[in-house]
């Protein structure tokens, strides 16, 4: 559904999901990322605060979060999410292009 961009139907579908596996970050993360191509950006962000909570230590979490709060406005708390994804991977490309162009 997701590739199909059926973000109605994808975000109905994961949150039965999440209800039943409240847990898995994975969810969690498509989830945020169905809501943010609906252009629900503040539903994304809370879904992928409840993430970090969940796995404070995942660095595809926090590079998801900082994804969000870039796209929210927001680039002090977005470089802070790519530098403690780096933090938990020095090798994470994609958080270390992310916090040279914030």
């Amino acid at each position: 559904m997701l590739r199909e961009g059926q973000f109605d139907d994808s975000i109905d579908f994961l949150l039965q999901a999440l209800v039943e596996s409240p847990a898995n970050t994975e969810i969690h993360l498509y989830l945020a990322f169905a809501y943010a191509r609906n252009g629900e950006n503040d539903k994304a962000v809370e879904i992928l605060e409840q993430a970090v909570t969940i796995t404070p230590d995942a660095p595809k979490v926090r590079y998801n979060m900082g994804v969000a709060y870039q796209r929210e406005g927001n680039p002090d708390k977005a470089k802070a999410e790519y530098a403690r994804a780096l933090e938990l991977d020095p090798t994470y490309a994609a958080a270390s292009k992310a916090l040279a162009t914030v």
